[in-house]
């Protein structure tokens, strides 16, 4: 009787043993999963070029589409794989573990060679072959296009400024994650300049200012079209960090009387450290065609510029400063709107835009040097990159906010915490997101690009 006691007794304390390791293993598991949900999971990720397994969906991190990669090879002693497709694919993400939605992550790519690579549509990396690297920081680098070197250039303490003394008429593309620090632009005073000109649609202007920002403004509705005749004004930072954003509502008529509204007038000041802002004006996408138009800009700062396409809506008079050639547009598309545009600096030519050229788009290249560019009639869309009211307001602004796109600029600047650059090498890294599966789209134009390999790090 003893005996079978003890049994049953050995028994009840192995059943209470198992149940010990089960509950063991699952508070671990909970642990493991709760614990990294809510205190963070720290993992390094890695697709390497070496690996044979690179597209395997058994792993937590690969590639989609592998055959987009050749064979090994070896490179200085590294094993590395050419980029051999323009197909796009996918980096996948996929934990085998719980991780918190929207964990923070750093990717980063290690890679030997030249070419274009883009990250979600976006370049991040370009192809430098037909650049030379002429100031080396340790913050920055500046390229610039091999057929505009110059042979003596004047040293300045930043990148931007470098620009500014040795390519002033030059486009400019900033490589970057960060924010695009603040410099003094040259000749710069705080005295209002006057845009004696009407514009329609989108317009985006530059300025340069410091202390305040101080714009007037006229808006007068068209009355066109059916429905209210809004204008939204946004103001940023260069970096695309907002100081202002407000609409301005129609002159209360919603019919389309074709009688011209009544001229509204705005005035705004807003107070802003030194530095470069983009002052967007948005017209309402409700209507058929935008049926307001903006007029008489004055703004305390005497640099001042376009940026981007532009639709004069009565006579203009603009300048440009071109470093390398490039190509301006014209197109028309109303009757009776035939005009000359008067460009003297070209060879003393002008563009007759009669009946022949309505509804078509006129393009002209302008090459390296100084022009005005002029109508007395305007109502044409001026398709361009930049220009400025007069030659003075003309400044160099650096793009790359505010989804500017790339197209081979002529000079561009590269953060160094964003794409490390030593000889063929480069190393890449970018924050993001990452989820229970992310997927990161790539694509790469190029026969000389090879991949080492690439980390995905998340954040504790």
């Amino acid at each position: 009787m003893d005996i079978g006691k003890k049994a049953l007794k050995g028994h009840h304390y192995f059943i209470i043993l198992v149940y010990v390791i089960v509950g063991i293993v699952i508070l671990s598991l909970l642990v493991f999963n709760l614990g990294s949900k809510f205190f963070g999971l720290t993992g390094n990720y890695l697709i390497n070029a070496e690996e044979n397994n690179l597209g395997s969906s058994i792993q937590s991190f690969y590639i989609d589409k592998p055959q987009v990669l050749g064979d090994t090879k070896e490179i200085n002693g590294q094993i590395v794989r050419r980029f051999i497709s323009q197909e796009a694919f996918n980096l996948i993400f996929k934990p085998k573990t719980v991780i918190p939605d929207n964990s923070t992550g750093i990717l980063n790519l290690n890679l030997i060679g030249n070419g274009d690579l883009y990250i979600n549509d976006k370049l991040v990396i370009p192809n430098l072959e037909n650049y030379q690297l002429l100031m080396n920081t340790e913050k920055e680098q500046v390229y610039v296009k091999k057929n505009i070197l110059k042979e003596d250039y004047v040293n300045s303490d930043s990148a931007l400024g470098f620009i500014q003394e040795n390519y002033p008429a030059s486009s400019v593309y900033y490589f970057s994650n960060e924010d695009i620090s603040s410099y003094e632009v040259k000749n710069y005073k705080k005295e209002n300049i006057f845009i004696n000109t009407t514009f329609r649609g989108p317009l985006k202007l530059g300025v340069y200012v410091k202390d305040e920002l101080d714009i007037n403004f006229v808006k007068q509705d068209l009355n066109g079209y059916i429905g209210n005749d809004e204008y939204n004004i946004l103001i940023t930072d260069i970096n695309g960090n907002v100081y202002f954003n407000e609409t301005y509502e129609g002159d209360g008529e919603v019919k389309n009387t074709n009688k011209l509204g009544k001229e509204q007038s705005f005035n705004e000041t807003i107070s802003v450290d030194e530095g470069i802002y983009y002052i967007n004006f948005i017209p309402d996408k409700n209507n058929d065609a935008v049926d307001s138009s903006i007029k008489n800009i004055k703004i305390n700062s005497n640099k001042v510029m376009f940026i981007g396409n532009i639709l004069p809506w009565s006579a203009f008079d603009f300048y440009t400063k071109v470093q390398n050639n490039k190509t301006i547009g014209f197109y028309y598309w109303w009757g009776g709107k035939n005009q000359t545009i008067s460009i003297p600096e070209y060879r003393e030519r002008e563009i007759v835009l009669n009946k022949n050229w309505r509804e078509k788009r006129y393009d002209l290249i302008l090459y390296s040097g100084d022009y005005e560019i002029k109508s007395d009639v305007g109502y044409l869309w001026l398709y361009t990159d930049v220009l400025s009211p007069k030659p003075d307001s003309f400044f160099v602004i650096p793009l790359n906010k505010e989804n500017t796109k790339f197209n081979s600029q002529d000079v561009l600047v590269i953060d160094k915490n964003y794409l490390g650059i030593k000889g063929k090498e480069m190393n890449y890294n970018q924050e993001l997101n990452a989820n229970k599966e992310t997927k990161i789209k790539m694509k790469v134009i190029s026969d000389n690009l090879f991949l080492k390999n690439i980390s995905l790090n998340l954040e504790g």
